[in-house]
This record gives structure tokens, C-alpha cells and sequence, in this order.
């Protein structure tokens, strides 16, 4: 049985996990949520493992009709998304029964929404993941984005049955842990594996120049705009390396590209430096025309971030919720959502 179906498309919709590793020889990209900290975090909201299967939301968001009692999260971007009209929490559990329409709009902040569903998308993984790659047109459903119709399958849920359609105890991401989508962007970046191609003055231009995100930008990487250019001492696509999410290639024309999840596995442009894992968040989430500052940092400073970030991720609290469903004439129920306090 399916659980809801897509009544109206967003910008870009796709099914994503926490990525399809191992296969980089073969030059399959990770891909996986772009911000695998908010997916991380839905899913843990809803009881489901850590990578179970969610959807990724981009930019603006779709209309989903909900066919049975589920139990839903949304985190990252505020794209106001609402039930008949009356606007539902984010980075908070709450119950979708049937007959439920959810609607996202544009978003206010950020570049990316999660929402998981109990139990996971249940579609069929590929290399050992469900999450999509869109220029691959393989994972996720059949490869693509959620359209029109698309119905979206769930596993099904053992505790959905237990809960009260009245009264649900859901759980709550921390207040003063959420992350804020700011216009400025600060990231810490470690050398790359390239830096001995830059000499001294070249590379401190990464440091000293304040970029925006300019209009290319998608899952393989986010283009910058910057008026300092920067020049490597050799030739560009010379040789191919090895590359991953948050390497920064600079370009023929001197400017920096941050490659993301769906981008190629090796790149002949040389590598001046890495955003580190607990960081790369925050580029997923800009938009064009942020501005994005590099400080530099090192390895072992970029480890011990990347765990406390995870020990973070981790942290939840209860947020007891009241439901009261109201019939509206029509044979659908409005879901109308007070806080306890």
C-alpha cells in the first residue's frame, strides 16, 4: 500500500539516504542527502534508523497527499510547509492521518528540506543504497524526481498502530541546537591535496577573498564568484586525482568550485583545499548570492568536529503535542496542531 502520492511538483524532489559508498573506482559519486545532518536528524525523530531513506526538498516544495497514518519529520530549510492551510512544526515529530494533505511553499532560509516518514521510503537500493543520482537515472524512484502522481511507498511502521489519533508523544530537536541559514557563510577548509601547486601568496587569495554563491549551482557542485582570481603552477587537467565532497578545484578562469554528492569521482583541476565533513553543511544549504567565507583549519581540528557534530545529532528531546482533528464537511479531517506547554 502506498502512503501518500504527490499532488503537486516542487522544484526538485528526489529520494535520498546517506549515500552509496565504495564505489568511487568505478566512477559512482556517493551522492545521498546533501545535508546528511538534517536527514539524520529527521529519521531520528521518527524512530527510523540513522540512513533509512528520506526526501530531499529543494528550494521550493511539493504537495503530498498523505493515504494513511503516518508519522512524519521535516528538518532543514523553512519552506513553510502547512496542513489545510494551518502551518506544522519543523524539526519536530508529529502525526499526518490519513487524508491529509501537506503543502510546502519557497523557501525562507536555506536551500534544502527533509522529510521522513516512519518505517523509510521503501524503494529498492542500488549499490547498496536508495538514494537517487539524477544523472545516472538510477536509485531512488526509477532515477528521477517526484512528479505529479508519484506514489511513495513506506515501510511499514510497527509502533504507528500503537499511537493515539488524540494525544501523540512526539519528540523535539533542541531549540538552541538548529542550525541558522544565514546570508554569511563561515566554513573551515584543510589543505587539499594540491596545495604544493600554490604558492604562499595564490593560496592566502582562498582565505582573504569573500565569495558569493553565483547562479550554477546543484547536487555536483556550487560555483563561486569572487575579484580575487587565483593561479595554480601547473597546467589545468594536467593529470586526474581522486576528489570527494568539499573538495575546492579552482577553475582556468581562477575561481573556486566546491564539489557536492553527485559529483565525479576524480578532476584534473587542482585541489587548494577540502571543507571538512562537519562543515559541508552549511554550503548545501546556501543559495545564490550568499556569501561564503574560508578560514583555514587542520585535520586533526576537522576530526574532532566532525564528532562532536554527530554526538550533536544525536541529542533529542520529548514534545508532548495535542491533535484534535475537525471534521470539515467534506469528508476530510483538518488537522489542527496545539502545543501542550
Amino acid at each position: 500500500m502506498f502512503a501518500a502520492e504527490v499532488i503537486r511538483q516542487g522544484f526538485l524532489t528526489t529520494v535520498q539516504d546517506l549515500g552509496r559508498f565504495g564505489n568511487r573506482h568505478m566512477g559512482i559519486p556517493v551522492s545521498g542527502a546533501a545535508d546528511c545532518w538534517a536527514l539524520i536528524t529527521a529519521n531520528g525523530l521518527v524512530g527510523n534508523e540513522p540512513g533509512a531513506a528520506c526526501l530531499e526538498i529543494t528550494l521550493s516544495g511539493p504537495g503530498i497527499l498523505f493515504n494513511k497514518d503516518c508519522l512524519i519529520a521535516i528538518t532543514g530549510a523553512d519552506m513553510g510547509p502547512s496542513i489545510f492551510g494551518r502551518e506544522v512544526p519543523l524539526w519536530e515529530s508529529f502525526l499526518c492521518c490519513a487524508g491529509t494533505l501537506l503543502s510546502f511553499g519557497y523557501s525562507k532560509k536555506g536551500c534544502r528540506a527533509y522529510l521522513a516518514i516512519a518505517g523509510g521510503i521503501d524503494v529498492s537500493p542500488v549499490m547498496g543504497s536508495r538514494s537517487t543520482f539524477l544523472a545516472g537515472a538510477f536509485g531512488g524512484l526509477e532515477g528521477r524526481q517526484l512528479t505529479k502522481g508519484t506514489r511513495l511507498p513506506v515501510m511499514t511502521d510497527p509502533n504507528i498502530e500503537k499511537l493515539s489519533l488524540e494525544n501523540i508523544i512526539g519528540k523535539r530537536y533542541p531549540v538552541n541546537r538548529r542550525p541558522v541559514y544565514s546570508d554569511r557563510i563561515i566554513v573551515r577548509v584543510i589543505p587539499g591535496i594540491d596545495r604544493g601547486l600554490f604558492i604562499n601568496l595564490e593560496y592566502s587569495k582562498l582565505f582573504s577573498t569573500e565569495y558569493i554563491v553565483s547562479e550554477q549551482f546543484n547536487r555536483m557542485g556550487c560555483y563561486l564568484k569572487g575579484c580575487n582570481k587565483i593561479r595554480s603552477l601547473m597546467p589545468p587537467l594536467a593529470d586526474s586525482f581522486p576528489t570527494t565532497p568539499g573538495s575546492i578545484q579552482v577553475l582556468p578562469t581562477g575561481k573556486p568550485v566546491i564539489l557536492l554528492h553527485d559529483a565525479q569521482s576524480t578532476g584534473g583541476y587542482p585541489q587548494i583545499g577540502c571543507i571538512i565533513a562537519a562543515d559541508l553543511w552549511k554550503i548545501t544549504q546556501a543559495v545564490p548570492g550568499n556569501r561564503i567565507k574560508f578560514v583555514e583549519t587542520d585535520v586533526s581540528t576537522g576530526l574532532k568536529l566532525l564528532d562532536d557534530k554527530n554526538k550533536e545529532t544525536l541529542l533529542m528531546e520529548m514534545a508532548p503535542q495535542a491533535y484534535i482533528y475537525q471534521n470539515t464537511g467534506k469528508n476530510r479531517y483538518e488537522v489542527i496542531i496545539k502545543r501542550i506547554t
